[in-house]
């Protein structure tokens, strides 16, 4: 009759450990305080959707409201528990068969982990078009114009990881040389596919 009894003691012994193992390492996490992150996102399957009601048009000729929009940014993250906050800063083209404009972007954005391979937030930003220009006609002339976007963005994986965000932008780049038009207007919704690295 010892055996079973020093046989349990045993495994008492051993699962107590375990527990104060994992409490000290939960209390160990939470003094180290927030983690810090470099963080570099990839975006090249980004497709921006033009929803403003009339089409841009000169000489006979309507712009396009679909564009391929790639981009690329780096930045950094804090992370507590489950919450994250990153700032990320970078640049894309954006481009259909007769426009493009490179522009550069700032981003905030917060996630809460819904799992550990899942995470959810919103995030806010502002772009800005560096040069843009109809390919189609030449007098048509466009001034570099800030915008801003907002939207939810959706994180699958843990230190690698595919992200997926549906974004609100908006720019209104001034226009030049098109009768009856003073304004490109840029108002639509992103929906951007990319991978995520947190180093």
């Amino acid at each position: 009759m010892r055996t079973p009894v020093c046989f349990a003691l045993i495994l008492g012994v051993v699962a107590e450990s375990a527990f104060l193992t994992h409490a000290v390492a939960q209390e160990a996490e939470k003094a180290r305080g927030p983690s810090v992150d470099f963080i570099v996102e990839a975006r090249p399957a980004s497709l921006f959707i033009v929803t403003e009601g009339k089409k841009f048009e000169s000489n006979g000729t309507k712009l396009s409201t679909l564009y391929y929009m790639p981009n690329v940014d780096a930045g950094v993250g804090l992370g507590w528990d489950r919450l994250y906050l990153d700032l990320t800063a970078g640049a894309g083209m954006l481009v259909n068969d007769g426009f493009r404009s490179a522009f550069l972007q700032a981003s905030a954005a917060a996630a809460w982990a819904i799992d550990t391979s899942f995470s959810l937030g919103p995030r806010v930003g502002l772009i800005h078009l560096l040069n843009p220009e109809w390919l189609e006609d030449d007098s048509a002339e466009f001034d570099g114009k800030t915008g801003w976007m907002a939207g939810l963005q959706m994180s699958i994986g843990e230190r690698i990881s595919y992200i997926v965000s549906a974004d609100l932008i908006s720019a209104k780049p001034d226009v030049q040389g098109v009768p009856n038009r003073d304004k490109l207007d840029l108002t639509g919704i992103a929906l951007q596919f990319g991978v995520r690295g947190e180093f």
